[in-house]
């Protein structure tokens, strides 16, 4: 079945991009993921039969979709990349690959390799703040463009679409968290029941140092499925709370979380306040289901560490 879904690709790369060369062109395929069943991801690499040993001069990322989400992640892409061109004062630092293509039979979205190194890899380079403030930077590019007319998420729904299971079920399903995270759920939706009137923006709603690259002094995003609109603080306290998960060092995450909203600020991102907090608590809550979905080594322990993690967010 693999095997056809992926000459099924190569057929409509060929259909859809026709390769301007002579002699006999083909797209082949590597498989480089496969996300718990929802979707095969692989990278097309355009060879010559004529030339086999060749370099292949052009590589493109296809993903296909067990649902829907690809025409969602198509069409957000090409809002958000025409937002970004907008924006004034030349190239946003904020990059997103280029979509190509979305094909409805086959849910299959095409889009443009990123070049680069990936955020993790930065961290321990002594110029690592540097990259934190561009990081915020981007973000703030990405907060900045027009949303309007886009239905904002809320925070139940925030929670329903981006917690799996739905942590309710969870709480029913594991008895010796249930207390911790029905209160969880409840201080979340009682948080933002306090919060004054919230302008939306885009969100990317998974943005995290394992989603960026740095390339030629701009930050690449990839990965937009779950893009939504909504309050900007929930991507702000993610990659907050995600720096700590990926700086071991106290001292140096702090600096980087520091950095990092200072390029926010710097690049006019909207204000949050103290937001980010009750949606870094969010994260662990998030982190806490995926644990029980996936039920890994040391899954129940995980999860006990998730839920006091977000209990601590909450607690300031």
């Amino acid at each position: 079945m693999e095997a056809r879904t992926l000459e099924l690709g190569r057929e409509a790369l060929l259909r859809r991009i026709p390769p301007m060369q002579a002699g006999r062109p083909r797209w082949d395929p590597h498989v480089i993921g496969r996300s718990e069943g929802q979707r095969l991801i692989v990278e097309y690499a355009l060879s010559d039969d004529a030339a086999p040993q060749a370099r292949p001069r052009t590589r493109l990322i296809a993903k296909f979709f067990s649902d829907g989400m690809g025409a969602h992640s198509f069409e957000v892409m090409r809002r958000v990349s025409a937002g970004l061109a907008r924006l004034p004062g030349g190239p946003a630092v904020l990059a997103i690959p280029e979509a190509h293509f979305y094909d409805p039979d086959l849910r299959l979205l095409v889009q443009q390799r990123v070049e680069g190194t990936l955020y993790p890899d930065l961290v321990a380079r002594r110029d690592f703040r540097a990259h934190m403030r561009r990081a915020g930077r981007a973000l703030a590019c990405l907060h900045r463009i027009d949303a309007s007319g886009e239905p904002a998420r809320r925070m139940d729904e925030h929670v329903a679409e981006l917690m799996r299971p739905h942590p309710l079920r969870v709480a029913e399903e594991v008895p010796a968290l249930r207390a911790r995270i029905e209160a969880l759920v409840a201080a979340l939706r009682a948080a933002e029941a306090g919060w004054p009137a919230v302008a939306p923006a885009w969100l990317h709603r998974d943005f995290h140092m394992s989603q960026l690259f740095h390339h030629r002094g701009r930050v690449w995003l990839i990965d937009w499925d779950l893009a939504a609109a909504g309050d900007p603080a929930l991507d702000v306290g993610n990659f907050l709370i995600q720096v700590r998960k990926e700086i071991a060092d106290g001292a140096r995450s702090e600096a980087g979380r520091a950095a990092f909203l200072e390029g926010y600020a710097q690049g006019g991102g909207p204000e949050v306040g103290s937001r980010p907090g009750v949606y870094e608590a969010f994260n662990c809550l998030r982190r806490a289901c995926k644990r029980y979905r996936v039920r890994d080594g040391r899954w129940q322990e995980r999860m006990n560490e998730l839920v006091a993690a977000a209990e601590r967010c909450l607690a300031g």
